[in-house]
């Protein structure tokens, strides 16, 4: 049996990083703590359902946002990857051990009723109706009978080639995030699917969510690739935004929300999927893996811990994609991260200002000044040399005013 852990904090009680500023236009409101390589997140009611490598399943009350609390544990044979919820069930991607469906009726008490050892590596896995769609890395796509949790079967299959990351469904078609781009299934029949398109991304595809005639990719250093899938047999790339890294996607109402490893959380508003834009994000203190939306909140399984955020003043924000940013002080992503020895950081001013721009390690420690004093109002920017400095992550932040701050990780690789 894995060995429990289990530390609540509120935001007042995290590390010194915390209260430098991370986030714009999101706050982080709860936290669980000592979850141990948290991958992903299911949200269902008034609970929140957690993978993770050495604790299995975790289940935790998201009643009360700012308090979460444990109240259930199951162990899970494998490595659990990826998680979704429905009804009484929780079907988990355990990797090497593939399909896991954990009883979930008392959150207090889960246990496992089924499984089904897919003969790849299950990374993600997505239900609809009385089937679960699994993305099996090597092995492909992979369509599981689930109507009786507890003898599960496989019923269908589709070879994708490269590497089955993610899957969304919608409809007749299964959308694969295939490694080297987005590869459309056909599901009509499930015993027999078929590659109906194929678009190629420039990263590497980790995950997929569907918003109308139009497919979100997590493209890993690509960033966000937005693919149109209007004709599933003839998909094509329209545009890409989004933070380096991106890993995984959720999307809620007209927002996208994108899980970007060490880039943190970010929130695009997507109501015109051709000329998306940034309304917040958040530079968490671990790594993203996971997140699902509801409501005003987002819940995130961040390599260490569970988040909940509070997104209500970013999906507040009403303006176009073309005046948001000259509006606001904004630090944008550091290019290229990782970096060896130099990255370029870019920064707004809508006004004149002091401004302060430092580099902290993870203990929080100041150890670069990059440039302080007054600056004008417009878009500036300034290369940190980092010979010298130890390899690992780090926080660059900008301050304005001595009010006004918001923080980038990066990390230097040499």
């Amino acid at each position: 049996m894995r060995r429990k852990f289990l530390v609540i904090l509120t935001t007042a009680m995290l590390c010194p990083l915390a209260s430098m500023g991370q986030g714009w236009n999101v706050e982080l409101v709860g936290i669980v703590d000592s979850l141990f390589y948290a991958y992903d997140v299911a949200i269902q009611g008034n609970y929140g359902y957690v993978v993770s490598d050495v604790q299995g399943l975790t289940i935790i009350d998201i009643s009360t946002s700012t308090a979460p609390q444990v109240i259930g544990y199951c162990d899970i044979i494998g490595s659990p990857k990826a998680i979704t919820v429905s009804g009484n069930y929780a079907y988990i991607a355990a990797y090497e051990e593939g399909l896991r469906i954990i009883n979930i009726s008392n959150p207090a008490v889960p246990f496992e009723v089924g499984n089904y050892n897919t003969p790849g590596q299950s990374w993600e896995v997505v239900v609809e109706a009385d089937y679960a769609y699994v993305a099996d890395d090597d092995e492909g796509l992979r369509i599981i009978n689930i109507s009786n949790p507890t003898l599960p079967n496989e019923i269908g299959y589709y070879d994708t080639l490269i590497c089955a990351r993610g899957v969304a469904v919608d409809g007749n078609y299964a959308y694969v995030a295939d490694d080297e781009g987005l590869c459309i299934v056909d599901i009509s029949n499930l015993a027999t699917p078929f590659r109906c398109g194929y678009c190629i991304t420039e990263g590497i595809a980790h995950g997929v969510s569907i918003f109308g005639n139009y497919a979100f990719v997590a493209d890993w250093y690509a960033g966000l690739r937005i693919i149109n899938i209007t004709n599933p047999s003839s998909p094509f790339e329209c545009g890409d935004s989004g933070p380096e890294y991106a890993q995984k996607v959720t999307i809620y109402g007209n927002y996208i929300y994108v899980g970007a490893w060490i880039n943190g959380l970010s929130i695009l508003n997507i109501t015109n999927p051709t000329s998306i834009y940034e309304v917040g994000n958040y530079n968490t203190v671990g790594y993203v893996f996971g997140l699902k939306a509801s409501n005003n909140y987002i819940y995130v399984a961040d390599f260490d811990y569970f988040e909940i955020f509070d997104c209500s003043q970013a999906l507040s924000v009403d303006n176009s994609p073309f005046d948001l940013k000259p509006l606001t002080f904004y630090l944008l992503p550091c290019y290229p991260n990782p970096f060896n020895n130099e990255t370029t950081i870019t920064y707004t001013l809508p006004q004149d200002g002091e401004v302060s721009l430092k580099v902290f390690d993870l203990q929080g420690r100041e150890v670069a000044a990059l440039g302080t004093g007054h600056q004008a109002l417009g878009t500036h920017s300034m290369v940190w040399n980092a010979e010298g400095m130890a390899s690992g992550v780090y926080f660059i932040r900008l301050m304005v005013d001595g009010r006004w701050s918001m923080a980038r990780k990066v990390v230097l690789m040499k």
